[in-house]
Order: structure tokens, then C-alpha cells, then sequence
């Protein structure tokens, strides 16, 4: 069963986190077209921590990069309000710092291992971070799958609902459930 080997998965990663220290979801691991990915999301005090982790190899042991996002949130009833507050990336080998520099990914050249930088409303190849302040109008829904596994998740983007104003919220849920093991 999907959820059993999904556990058994998780078993080994620190998945909670007391309420004093906040909240910790996290994703399975996936592939893109382009990438290994794992999703984790940290929730304390209405700051939430988005961040995808790459990693070099399909069982997501070793990393090589952070993206993070990092936003204040405001819920009301299954509607989610986020205003962006920084946007960052951290390379986790050498490998990866020194290929970030010969490129001067997002115009920076001073990349360095386990050191965040940080591209707010900077452009990074292809994708333009948000702007300090820029908001995302979605919705997101909480479920449990046991009792001791919860479900999380939040909109997506359609081509017709872009998430950037109230009229455009999001209205579709990500596939993608972020899990919390309590």
C-alpha cells in the first residue's frame, strides 16, 4: 500500500516538531523532467518556510541544493493569503557553488557552499523571484489519513488563475500532499 511504503519512507526523517518550534511538512520524494526533488514546509507564528531540496540520486539522500521561499501568511476559513518576504538559494557542495559562480547565476558570483543567497526580485535563468511584498491568493486543505498522519495541501496556478490578485485565486489543490507524521 502506497501510504504504508510512504511511512516506512519518513521513518528516518525528523518529521515533527514540537508546537513550541512550529510545524514541519514534508513531501515524497519526486522526479521532474529536470530534477529529484523533495518539498518541506515550516510553519511558525504565520511565517511559513517553502523549500525545494535537489538531490543527485531517486532515494533523496544526497542534497546539492536549497530554494527557498519564505512568506508571512494570513488564513481564513480554506482561503490562504501569502505575502512573499524572501526568496533564496543555497548550494550544498562545492560542485554546485563553484558552477553557480561560472555562470553568475541570478548576477551574483560570490556563491559559496552551505551559504544562503539571497534573490529577491532578482532574475535566475528563466524565473524571476517574487518581490518583497508580492502576494499569492490561494487555498490549501488539511486532512488526515490516520491518526497519526496528516495531509496537507494548497493551490496550484491555471493558466486563468494566476494566484497574483483575490479575483485569481487559486482554486485547484496541488496533487502533491505535503505529510505530517505526528
Amino acid at each position: 500500500m502506497k501510504y504504508a511504503v510512504l511511512l516506512l519512507s519518513f521513518s528516518l526523517l525528523p518529521l515533527t516538531v514540537s508546537a513550541q518550534q512550529g510545524t514541519f511538512w514534508t513531501t515524497e520524494c519526486y522526479s521532474t523532467d529536470e530534477d529529484i526533488l523533495q518539498e518541506e514546509l515550516f510553519q511558525k507564528d504565520g511565517r511559513w518556510e517553502h523549500t525545494h531540496v535537489a538531490y543527485e540520486e531517486e532515494n533523496c539522500q544526497k542534497a546539492y541544493l536549497r530554494f527557498q521561499q519564505v512568506s508571512k501568511a494570513r488564513l481564513a476559513g480554506q482561503k490562504l493569503d501569502l505575502t512573499h518576504v524572501e526568496t533564496s538559494y543555497t548550494p550544498l557542495s562545492e560542485e554546485v557553488a563553484e558552477a553557480l559562480n561560472s555562470v553568475a547565476w541570478c548576477g551574483i558570483s560570490h556563491w559559496r557552499q552551505h551559504e544562503k543567497q539571497v534573490v529577491t526580485g532578482l532574475v535566475c535563468g528563466d524565473y524571476k523571484a517574487a518581490q518583497a511584498g508580492d502576494m499569492t491568493y490561494s487555498i490549501f486543505k488539511v486532512s488526515s489519513l490516520s491518526k497519526t498522519v496528516r495531509v496537507f495541501l494548497w493551490g496550484k496556478a491555471t493558466p486563468a488563475l494566476d494566484g497574483k490578485s483575490e479575483a485569481t485565486r487559486f482554486q485547484d489543490l496541488n496533487e502533491r500532499p505535503f505529510y505530517l507524521i505526528h
